[in-house]
């Protein structure tokens, strides 16, 4: 027995056992799923598949709030990778000063701008933030759950997909 997502509470299932040959009586399984704090992420900034963010923009998880203080896990990353090669452009420890946390917040202020003219994912490890009483994220272990691109030419400069915004304006 598999309850869905999210679900608590009472539930029951009948069934008739076989045994090859025959079936027996109706049997009903009565079965009660309690409540689990399962740190649940609610929200990400910027939202998944948003095409236009901007390369400056900081990272931010909401987790669903139990009035826990949430904490980062020492040797646990969040990484920024480039999609389009799978490139990890930076991991951050979810330690880092790059990484703060406000209430149920984590935001990652990353120390490099991303690239102008690509797609990008994020993967959190599991672990990598704690609440008061040690429970932990499920992390993000995949390309699709939060992706976001950011368009060419959108820097201060008119960035490309070279990223080439550190060369002065006369030779871009």
């Amino acid at each position: 027995y598999t309850p869905n997502a999210d679900f608590n509470g009472s539930d029951s299932f009948t069934y008739k056992p076989y045994d090859g040959t025959a079936y027996g009586e109706a049997v009903t399984v009565k079965v009660t799923v309690n409540a689990v704090y399962d740190f649940k992420r609610v929200a990400l900034t910027p939202n998944d598949d948003n095409t236009s963010v901007d390369g400056n923009a900081n990272l931010s998880i909401k987790y669903e709030d139990y009035n826990n203080s949430i904490s980062g896990v020492s040797s646990k990353y969040i990484t920024i990778y480039k999609a389009n090669n799978n490139e990890a452009l930076n991991s951050y420890d979810a330690k880092s000063a790059q990484v703060t946390i406000s209430g149920d917040t984590v935001t990652l202020n990353p120390n490099e701008h991303l690239i102008y003219g690509a797609e990008h994912y994020v993967k959190i490890d599991a672990g990598a933030f704690k609440d008061e009483g040690n429970t932990t994220n499920k992390g993000i272990d995949d390309t699709t759950t939060w992706n976001f691109t950011v368009p060419s030419g959108s820097g201060p400069c008119g960035c490309d997909a070279f990223d080439n915004c550190d060369l002065p304006t006369n030779v871009q």
